[in-house]
């Protein structure tokens, strides 16, 4: 059962107003523990979490985090006793206050899990990989696994953000391109004037000059709507709601690139999850519900809560796990497995190669997008060299009629 957060205001044994912060499952609970003391309840409010007071905290603080609980476990200590030593020696003030409600479910006499449940800058996969703990009794090999799991969603990042490095550079080239043709290369070509030309070149050069000018605007109409439905889909994206995105989610699984980064990724991270689930023990129906769990991608969900479900209904893994998410090849080594040990192999396995999938298809938006840029700038540098031509050619007939004059 999943700990919460309550505000409880309540008379304590002498009539005095008391306000105190209470870490258990449900309001009625906290009301019970509140009685229990002799105390008069006023108000039981739950805490929620909104996203100004979240603190941002890197990959590499949240390793050194689970490493330094890991060092504690080995010296003697029980995971409860190891997470509040680490947090009383947090110096950080900002820190030290994300990781007081963990603090005060321990104080209060709560597991690791439902401490780690407070613990907010950790994402579900981790929670969930550390939270099995407590079913099994193996602190080390859980907090081991969500180390691993860390450090492979750190260098996936890595090659992410340099990917959007890419994107961010590429977009700003080529919406500069267009503007400073648009704002500084007509304009100063419209102020050069040739003596000695006829009517008919003037007009043809207006002529030229509005057609190009033309062109640019098309150009930057379609690079600020494309910008705007790239925005528009990674909101749907995130958000996850309204037929929009059922639409949108439809046609982005059929694109390979989108595949590869978007759902790839994802499902690396839920095989990762399962395959070091069932290794420590957990049954295959437990697993799937926990990974459905640990991700907010429809499709992603659906895979795992219908595993769950059908298992439950005596269907066998490899049927459980029939969806158009998985391959063939995968679907094969499903139907192979022989008990939980190999099912775990098989799940590493499927980590490793959606994560390689993921990877290629960074790879590949990059080169796309590159490709992309290179023909848009070599469309408005023709653009820029159709006029100068036009623009030269006037020039070379007005000499032609000062010779002949």
């Amino acid at each position: 059962m999943i700990v919460k957060a309550y505000q409880a205001t309540y008379l304590d044994e002498y009539r005095r107003l008391q306000k105190t912060t209470l870490f258990l499952p449900s309001k009625m609970l906290v009301r019970k523990y509140i009685v229990q003391k002799g105390w008069i309840v006023l108000n039981v409010k739950e805490k929620k979490r909104t996203f100004l007071n979240y603190q941002i905290v890197g990959r590499e603080y949240k390793i050194k985090f689970l490493r330094s609980i890991l060092f504690n476990i080995n010296a003697g200590l029980s995971a409860g006793e190891s997470l509040i030593r680490v947090i009383e020696l947090e110096e950080n003030p900002e820190m030290r206050r994300e990781l007081e409600p963990a603090f005060e479910v321990l104080r209060q006499g709560g597991t690791f899990s439902d401490a780690i449940e407070q613990i907010r800058f950790f994402d579900r996969t981790t929670i969930t990989l550390l939270k099995v703990a407590d079913k099994v009794g193996n602190y080390k090999e859980s907090i081991l696994s969500a180390i691993d799991y860390l450090e492979n969603k750190k260098s996936l990042w890595k090659s992410f953000s340099a990917t959007l490095g890419w994107l961010s550079f590429d977009i700003f080239t080529s919406v500069s391109s267009v503007l400073l043709m648009k704002y500084k290369f007509f304009p100063w070509a419209k102020t050069i004037n040739i003596a000695d030309t006829s009517p008919e070149q003037t007009l043809k050069f207006e002529r030229v000059l509005n057609q190009a000018t033309f062109a640019v605007d098309v150009l930057l109409i379609t690079t600020i709507i494309a910008a705007v439905l790239i925005v528009f889909t990674l909101g749907l994206m995130i958000f996850q709601r309204g037929k929009a995105y059922d639409i949108i989610d439809s046609l982005l699984v059929k694109i390979p690139v989108v595949k590869n980064i978007v759902y790839d990724g994802i499902l690396a991270s839920t095989f990762f999850s399962a395959s070091k689930l069932l290794s420590a023990g957990i049954s295959f129906s437990e697993v799937a519900r926990m990974v459905s769990e640990t991700t907010k991608l429809k499709k992603v969900k659906k895979l795992w809560a219908d595993a769950y479900t059908r298992v439950l209904a005596g269907m066998s893994v490899y049927k459980a796990m029939d969806n158009p998410l998985l391959n063939s090849i995968e679907k094969a080594q499903l139907s192979s497995h022989q008990n939980k040990k190999q099912l775990s192999m098989i799940f590493d396995l499927f980590s490793s190669e959606r994560n390689y999938s993921y990877s290629k298809g960074i790879k590949r938006l990059i080169i796309i997008t590159v490709i992309a840029v290179i023909f848009y700038i070599a469309i408005i540098a023709l653009i820029a060299i159709y006029v100068v031509w036009i623009q030269n050619e006037i020039f070379v007939s007005s000499l032609k009629n000062i010779g002949n004059f």
